[in-house]
Formats: C-alpha cells, sequence, structure tokens
C-alpha cells in the first residue's frame, strides 16, 4: 500500500517541427507501472517552431501502490467508453 519515492537519470527529447510535435521522457533503468508518476527536475525549455532539443535530466519517480496499480486500468476503461456515447437527434443545427 506504500508508495515508493525514487530519483532515476532521464532524456527527454522535445520536438516542435512540421513533422512531429512531441515530448518525450526516457527513464534509465526504470519502466514505468500503471498509476506511477513521474515528474521531470528542471525540463528542457518548450523550443520555437521548427526547433527539437534533448536534454539529460533527473526525474522523481513515485510508483503506485497495489491499489493504484488495480485501479488505473479500470478507470482508462471506464473513461475511454465515455468516448462512445455518442448520441444523435433529429433537430436541425442552426
Amino acid at each position: 500500500m506504500f508508495r515508493r519515492r525514487f530519483e532515476v537519470d532521464c532524456t527527454v527529447d522535445v520536438e516542435h517541427t512540421t513533422e512531429s510535435l512531441h515530448a518525450y521522457v526516457f527513464l534509465d533503468g526504470y519502466e514505468v507501472g500503471p498509476g506511477d508518476e513521474v515528474t521531470v527536475k528542471d525540463p528542457p525549455p518548450t523550443p520555437n517552431f521548427g526547433g527539437r532539443v534533448v536534454r539529460r535530466c533527473r526525474a522523481t519517480v513515485v510508483q503506485a501502490g497495489l491499489w493504484g496499480r488495480i485501479w488505473t486500468p479500470v478507470a482508462a476503461y471506464l473513461e475511454l467508453t465515455d468516448l462512445y456515447e455518442v448520441g444523435f437527434d433529429e433537430r436541425s443545427a442552426s
């Protein structure tokens, strides 16, 4: 039930170009599990359009407890099914 907290080195890759708009964090030696929280310390600034930044940083990982590991996939499924609730009315759009 206890959540373990530790620090790990990571690589942060942020790109803002016509080909890609992304921000990835690659942790060294740890695979993130359901319910885990990752906070990057001193993240790189957002690049201007056309730019990309790759930087080594430190990250704090808070591992989910047993309840968090069980609840996270259930909550994700329930939130996903909200997307299916689409209704159609015969009213015209005005």
